[in-house]
């Protein structure tokens, strides 16, 4: 009975050695520093592909609207804005051929607009984050609830600004509920 125990006890000291040895392995860092992940090479990206992999910039120009969506006209390149569901077929989101002043992720010719301050106010659609600001902050608002549906059509927070008269250099700034294409005052 004495030699089935020590037996035993030596087997899983051993066990208990070798498992010990290979987590410190596994919590010692490596020396070698981690790969960079690599930008992908996308020719018409979707919008969380633009806030993933784009810069953070900031580009004056005009807004302009043509084929369903808008763009920004800046340094005599023209970027497509991409703004979620609210800035699909919502003509009248901004005035046609108004100057803006977009801060968003920049990825080629696309921007995941951050803010867009225009003259019919300052509308925000994604955050530092690279969250979009529809998606509900994860409250899950928008998910389908079966595939290729949309759940609930309820209005978003959204950071708007609303400009008493047009060229106010001080904005008033108001908390407004707004739907997924159109603003509600």
């Amino acid at each position: 009975m004495k030699k089935t125990a020590v037996t035993i006890f030596l087997i899983l000291f051993v066990f208990a050695l070798g498992a010990q040895g290979t987590m410190e392995d596994q919590q010692t860092p490596s020396a070698e520093a981690p790969e960079p992940q690599e930008i992908p090479d996308l020719d018409d990206p979707v919008g969380r592909e633009v806030a993933r992999y784009g810069t953070d910039e900031t580009y004056s120009g005009k807004l302009f609207y043509s084929h369903g969506e808008w763009h920004l006209e800046a340094d005599e390149i023209i970027y497509e804005l991409h703004m979620g569901p609210a800035g699909h077929d919502a003509e009248d989101l901004f005035e046609q051929n108004s100057p803006a002043v977009v801060r968003g992720f920049v990825y080629k010719d696309h921007i995941a607009p951050i803010l867009i301050e225009s003259t019919t106010g300052d509308i925000s659609f994604w955050n530092e984050g690279r969250f979009s600001r529809w998606a509900g902050s994860g409250e899950r608002v928008q998910q389908a609830d079966q595939q290729g549906l949309r759940a609930v059509d309820e209005p978003y927070q959204q950071r708007v600004t609303v400009q008493g008269e047009r060229g106010n250099p001080l904005p008033n700034q108001q908390d407004l509920r707004q739907s997924l294409f159109q603003r509600d005052q």
